[in-house]
């Protein structure tokens, strides 16, 4: 039997997506005849000693082929490289910085781990480009696979919106690249006319976004499970999804699998 130990972040709240994928991959992984090993960091990527203490305590559990799921791959600096697959969702972290930041995440996060993994993977060829933009690498170093939708998500029909009811709108993240002050202000405008319900999933860091007209009604849900997402999916008339910067851009094909423009 083959193992596999797959490798991700601790997430913080509100933050679902990687782990819902490569929940999926594992359950067809373990049905295809391979031992799947789930692990999670034990303390959030956040500042030097939470991070060196993860990569301590990954390397004392490496085991097999090990694969990096999540942005943690500055992992791959205390493991054993020979069995070792990185994916990287986006470059994000390393856009959004400048400076001596904007050099050290490049380094520690994105070119030393990719010298030490015998395979990077990535999930689009937007994210592909970026890896061989600014870090020279080689094209053929890259192996491009796409995300995949859980089975969870099935199509349900829908009534067609009737304009003089309450119109779902569903909306995914709220992180700042997902442009969600922007998606509110639009619908402001649009409920001088129409009357919608946008279902926003994902902690709030400005609560004040939640202060609309009174047609603008308003429903923030966070700390969901995937099934509670996927009910929500399927309640929504539209999925919202105008974002400033994605590596590849879960709810445009989980909506398209429910069903939902």
């Amino acid at each position: 039997m083959k193992n596999l130990f797959l490798i991700n972040r601790r997430p913080h709240p509100g933050q679902f997506s990687i782990e819902g994928i490569f929940c999926a991959i594992g359950q067809k992984l373990q049905q295809r005849g391979w031992n799947v090993r789930h692990y999670q960091s034990p303390m959030y990527s956040k500042g030097l000693l939470p991070r060196l203490y993860n990569g301590f305590h990954v390397r004392l559990r490496q085991k097999c082929i090990c694969h990096i799921v999540g942005d943690v791959t500055y992992l791959a600096l205390f493991m054993r490289s020979r069995k070792l697959i990185l994916t990287f969702h986006d470059l994000n972290i390393f856009e959004k910085k400048t400076g001596i930041a904007r050099y050290i995440i490049g380094l520690v996060w994105y070119r030393l781990p990719i010298k030490r993994a015998r395979y990077v993977t990535t999930i689009s060829e937007f994210t592909r480009s970026l890896l061989i933009k600014y870090f020279d690498v080689p094209r053929d170093r890259v192996l491009v696979i796409p995300n995949p939708v859980s089975p969870k998500f099935q199509f349900l029909n829908k009534n067609p919106i009737d304009a003089n009811r309450r119109i779902e709108i569903l909306q995914i993240g709220t992180k700042e690249n997902k442009n969600l002050d922007r998606v509110i202000e639009a619908l402001k405008l649009l409920s001088t006319k129409y009357n919608f319900r946008l279902t926003i999933v994902g902690k709030l860091t400005n609560p004040e976004l939640l202060s609309c007209s009174s047609k603008l009604e308003i429903e923030n849900l966070y700390d969901l499970t995937l099934d509670s997402i996927v009910s929500l999916y399927q309640r929504s008339h539209i999925v919202t999804f105008v974002s400033t910067y994605e590596g590849f851009g879960m709810p445009i094909i989980e909506g398209q699998a429910v069903g939902r423009p």
